[in-house]
């Protein structure tokens, strides 16, 4: 499975040219080394930002011949593991569709991991939640840590620790990466691509994670999407403008985590502006920054606050609760900046 960073540099697929994960790897290596490699492991962090690297690297590396978890590349696990055909390791989650996260899926793969390996002396069952899944087959995987099979090995991958419930996590060795700087990233596309970011290709405000992938892909497009909708709508409020229903139409036809995600941000970077700093790892263009110091200036720092605490009860509500549509999200958020600002 390829990633962003692949095809950035298709020759070099040292995960030690990656900084931003090369901690997590190296925690990886000891632990094999010393023979206290974790049967249960969480990877945590931002999409596209090469820990699919690192995942394709430790699946391949449990199942490989050698002692070391750095792969071989060379023995028979290796060259099955490559091609996507190794009878010991099953992933779920990734872009076949007939490998959802679902109930029926999990409990097939716990039978899966339950018997012994057939041509290795590990199995490993992998498990990427971007998708989606159900809290039904999340709980489920609670039969795979409380009861661990002997040389089974169980990877979760999810972006946001958070979605997690503490049973699982608390069973888990948790390896997180956060999102790499900007400083990271541009040295980065100046040292590969000799490529600079520049103020046309940031356009508002991006994460750094986004010139990492092709042609600046992001899965996070929507976050960008409700921020600027976001601080647009606050500029109205400030302004005494009209068109509010504009914003309440934007955001419904969104899902709840990225509404709140969006908003948090918004509010995140307008704090920040307030006392003259700059997100480490989100560039901004000189207009968004124009545009948000300007919001600093006329929302005080205590409605900002309150805001944040506001969204990170809604946040609560939406894990706690099932059924809550984004436009219950959206027209809560209205409400309550609404009463905060005006």
């Amino acid at each position: 499975m390829q990633d962003s960073f692949e095809q950035i540099d298709p020759k070099d697929r040292s995960i030690a040219e990656y900084p931003w994960i090369k901690k997590i790897w190296g925690q990886l290596e000891r632990a094999t080394k010393n023979n206290r490699l974790p049967q249960s492991v969480i990877i945590s962090g931002p999409k596209n930002i090469g820990l699919e690297t690192l995942l394709d690297s430790f699946s391949q590396g449990i199942i490989c011949e050698t002692d070391d978890l750095e792969p071989c590349n060379n023995c028979n696990n290796c060259l099955l593991a490559d091609s996507s055909s190794h009878p010991d390791l099953l992933f779920l989650g990734e872009e076949d569709k007939g490998n959802e996260v679902n109930i029926e899926n999990i409990r097939n793969s716990i039978e899966f991991l339950s018997s012994k390996p057939l041509i290795s002396k590990r199995k490993l069952l992998r498990v990427n939640l971007h998708r989606g899944f159900s809290y039904s087959a999340i709980s489920a995987i609670l039969k795979i840590l409380e009861e661990p099979p002997d040389n089974g090995y169980l990877v979760l991958r999810i972006d946001n620790l958070g979605r997690l419930p503490k049973t699982i996590v608390s069973r888990c060795q948790v390896l997180q990466a956060n999102q790499p700087t900007c400083e990271m990233v541009a040295n980065w596309c100046e040292g590969r691509l000799s490529k600079q970011i520049d103020e046309q290709s940031i356009n508002g405000l991006r994460f750094a994670s986004y010139f990492l992938g092709p042609e600046g892909g992001d899965t996070d497009l929507r976050l960008y999407e409700v921020a600027d909708c976001m601080t647009a709508f606050l500029r109205s409020l400030c302004y005494k403008r009209v068109g509010f229903e504009n914003f309440l139409e934007k955001l419904n036809d969104l899902d709840c985590d990225s509404i709140l995600g969006g908003v948090e941000l918004a509010l995140y970077l307008i704090l920040l502006a307030q006392y003259r700093q700059k997100p480490s790892t989100i560039f901004i263009d000189k207009r968004k920054a124009s545009e948000l110091k300007t919001l600093g200036e006329k929302i005080e720092t205590e409605k900002l606050l309150n805001l944040l605490g506001y969204i990170a009860y809604l946040k609560r509500l939406c894990f706690n609760s099932q059924g809550i549509k984004a436009s219950d999200i959206s027209d809560l958020i209205f409400s309550n900046i609404l009463r905060e600002v005006l």
